[in-house]
């Protein structure tokens, strides 16, 4: 069906044919051609208040969206037109959850771009019923983000596995993305929002907790299951939420009015960046220039799993699992070195130098910029097969099997390259089973270690002032070898 074709159904929003003179699904009856509507001169019936195909209302008082400028009635809350959601001439991106002006298209803080005038074809995840506009509520932006699809990247084998494996596995501890300009970094981290499996959650719940963790609920939830004895769930996507360096610290983990919330209780309490990450994904573009303010609140809430808030004699505690995914340019400095421990696996991102692979990447490129939309629908059987793919593998992950010898050859190494602490060895095993399973295989191989060694040793080497060895695969697999007896 072509685009000039479709129509929205003023009643309950399904879409229908233009023609069509009644909503198959709510049963609204439609006009006939007597009268057209004055915004958009679509055929209307004698008496009929509503027009079916943008939405107008002509039984009340006329309003314009301020994002596009269509008309909509006063007690809209969303545009028929842009899909922009408003109340109180306040707005938020609903990607990051930053304030935007009125009249802006394009988040200025994670590029998040409202399409106008382009119906895409596409499931657009609805605000939950918790989230409607009340008087003096802050609204919010719904943006329809169209990503360059994941599954097209070409190259950079190693860290579009190392984003996998983290999405199957989140117990793995996040992913460094280390690397010059222009190598994809942040497009591949927005592409996983479409390939990550959606994941169960309270419904209305502001940190979206798992109903299935009773120890792990917010204190809201607490009191709903105490007062109700059952909590509503819902099906949801896995949020990516990006994480401004210029973000203040209440913005980052909630800000507490102590007046309001003597007054009201804890519900007055306004949750920051790390609720909305909670049991997501929080990336951070640059993360070598963070501030270190931020970065000891992520190495805490990271330690912890939970973040606390105080503010004179009022404290707030909320959970806060995520996964941190940062990407850096060496070139403008490094990365402290406790946050650095942190993040499981790094991956060193650099151009691909076969011209054939760059003649390829440039021409893609320019496919997508003509018709975005056709070029996503051209790779969506392989996003669909990706994404079945990793939930596939979270399937066969518990039954992953490690042999014993491949457990004392990871302890080897880490001696061998005097890795310090024991979480390099925690985190190569728990990345080398996650391989396995996303290879479909439920016994780890020795390819599956040296996968793991490859993302989690290098950075945590000791360089000293005269040593003039460097990683190698070749050096990490002899190793691996030794600590094996030779055998592979």
């Amino acid at each position: 069906m072509k685009d000039e074709e479709k129509t929205i159904c003023p009643i309950c929003d399904t879409i229908i044919d233009e023609k069509a003179t009644s909503c198959h699904r709510c049963g609204a009856v439609f006009a006939e051609n007597e009268y057209v509507c004055g915004n958009c001169s679509t055929p209307l019936r004698v008496g009929e208040k509503v027009c079916r195909k943008c939405g107008m209302d002509f039984g009340v008082k006329e309003y314009a969206c301020p994002l596009c400028g269509a008309p909509v009635s006063a007690d809209a809350i969303v545009c028929q037109k842009c899909g922009a959601e408003f109340s109180e001439n306040i707005y938020r991106c609903s990607f990051c959850g930053e304030k935007i002006r009125r009249d802006t298209n394009i988040c200025p803080s994670c590029d998040a771009t409202l399409v106008e005038g382009v119906k895409i074809e596409e499931k657009v995840e609805e605000a939950g019923e918790e989230e409607e506009k009340k008087p003096g509520v802050m609204g919010k932006l719904r943006t329809r983000r169209v990503l360059f699809p994941f599954a097209a990247i070409i190259g950079q084998d190693m860290m579009k596995r190392a984003e996998l494996l983290n999405a199957i596995n989140p117990d793995i501890g996040g992913v460094l993305l280390r690397g010059h300009r222009g190598t994809a970094k942040s497009v591949s981290v927005r592409g996983l929002a479409e390939i990550l499996p959606s994941i169960e959650a309270v419904s209305g719940c502001r940190f979206s907790c798992n109903p299935r963790d009773n120890k792990a609920l917010c204190w809201e939830c607490r009191e709903r299951l105490k007062k109700e004895g059952v909590l509503p769930t819902e099906i949801r996507p896995i949020r990516i939420v990006d994480l401004p360096l210029n973000a203040t610290e209440d913005r980052v983990v909630g800000s507490i009015d102590v007046d309001k919330i003597l007054a009201e209780g804890l519900k007055a309490f306004e949750p920051g960046i790390l609720a909305d990450a909670n049991r997501g994904i929080l990336y951070i573009d640059e993360i070598n220039l963070l501030d270190d303010f931020l970065v000891d609140v992520l190495l805490d809430a990271a330690a912890m799993g939970v973040v606390t808030v105080e503010r004179e004699s009022v404290s707030v505690t909320y959970p806060a699992n995520f996964i941190i995914v940062g990407s850096m340019n060496p070139e403008e400095g490094g990365l402290r070195p406790q946050l650095l421990d942190r993040i499981a696996l790094v991956v060193e991102v650099t151009g691909i130098n076969d011209i054939d692979v760059r003649k390829k990447i440039v021409s893609m490129r320019d496919e997508a910029t003509k018709d975005l939309i056709s070029f996503r629908k051209k790779y969506a059987p392989h996003t669909k097969r990706l994404k079945t793919r990793i939930i596939r593998a979270q399937e066969i992950l518990p039954r992953v099997r490690m042999p014993e010898e491949f457990i004392d050859a990871i302890g080897r190494t880490s001696v061998e390259f005097q890795l310090d602490g024991h979480r390099p060895d925690i985190m190569m095993e728990r990345t080398a089973r996650t391989n396995a399973a996303f290879e479909g295989r439920t016994v780890v191989t020795f390819e599956d270690l040296v996968v793991a060694g490859e993302m989690v040793i290098p950075h945590r080497m000791k360089k000293g002032v005269f040593e003039t060895e460097e990683f190698s695969r070749e050096r990490l697999e002899a190793v691996f070898r030794a600590a094996l007896g030779g055998e592979t």
